[in-house]
């Protein structure tokens, strides 16, 4: 049987600092324990039998094994990336519905207060999200890759950018400190293939973003055409379709490891990721700064793009 401090790192993620587990015990005892701690974790049991469902319901349309199909082979090039978004999509859920369970049952155990203190006070349900591994409302209205990398897997991406990506500050560059603790989860993930040229991915499709959403947020031509309804919705349809089927596209590798099976899968959809993001980290920026101009004097990198809260 796992003893608390076994447990609190096997639900979460990375480890959880010393001083949370202390603060837990000391949560348990007190009497707000009770408070709002039995409809947070019934949220969260709620939350995440519903995406274990709909993991278990779209597995049996689209498999792993129908991707490696002479029949996905057949699919239209555009019903290729349609498939393998909604397979992307799905298994993900398995991860989400993993981690709000553990979640719901930690929180009735007591492991997941912050800044827990005995005695009566103001009850604050944030208190309760000491575990917490995916930030859902931020997930399910992704409109670019930086939203999954905020929302998914949460507690170990906290623990990376602490203990890994600033502590390579010594490199004095961002983006190597950036590919360097992508780099370490790989790694961390075990020696396939698949874990490094997922996240290979994973920090061209960031570098690329970071890129362009300057210009976007800056150009004053862009936000015009931004505010004809038309125009937002298409661009509402388009992201929702980059984020989710290009999802997929970067998670075969994580799922099937091995080169002969993801190399198989990218070669069926005609390598389409790879000249999207990595022909995007050379050619989008220039290209999008000769459509949407942005003011003289601007320098695009200085921008910074509004977060999305959950």
């Amino acid at each position: 049987m796992l003893n608390p401090v076994e447990a609190l790192s096997s639900l979460s993620g990375a480890s959880q600092p010393a001083i949370r587990l202390i603060l837990s015990v000391l949560a348990v005892a007190s009497t707000r324990t009770h408070r709002g701690a039995p409809a947070y974790s019934a949220k969260k049991f709620l939350q995440g039998a519903f995406y274990l469902v709909v993991n278990q319901v779209g597995s049996q349309f689209v498999s792993d094994s129908y991707l490696l199909s002479e029949d996905f082979e057949q699919e239209s090039f555009f019903m290729k990336h349609v498939y393998m978004g909604f397979w992307g999509r799905c298994t993900l859920y398995k991860y989400i519905s993993i981690w709000l369970l553990a979640e719901g049952a930690a929180v009735l155990f007591g492991l997941t207060y912050i800044d827990a203190k005995p005695g009566d006070r103001e009850y604050d349900p944030d208190e309760l999200s000491g575990c917490s591994n995916i930030k859902v409302g931020v997930f399910e209205n992704t409109s670019k890759f930086g939203h999954y990398v905020e929302s998914f897997n949460v507690q170990t991406n906290h623990w990376v950018a602490v203990y890994v990506y600033k502590r390579l500050k010594f490199l004095n560059n961002r983006m190597l400190s950036h590919f360097g603790a992508l780099l370490f989860l790989a790694v961390w993930h075990g020696f396939h293939s698949g874990y490094y040229m997922t996240f290979f991915m994973e920090f061209m499709v960031i570098r690329m973003e970071k890129e362009v959403e300057p210009i976007f947020a800056k150009s004053e031509r862009f936000q015009a055409l931004m505010a004809q309804p038309l125009v937002k919705v298409a661009v509402f349809v388009l992201l929702k379709f980059y984020t989710i089927a290009f999802a997929g596209w970067c998670l075969v590798p994580f799922v099937f490891l091995s080169y002969s099976k993801w190399w198989h899968i990218y070669k069926v959809v005609c390598f389409s990721g790879f000249f999207l993001f990595l022909l995007g980290n050379v050619l989008l920026k220039p290209m999008l700064l000769a459509i949407f101009p942005i003011p003289k004097g601007t320098d695009p990198a200085a921008v910074k793009p509004v977060k999305k809260t959950e």
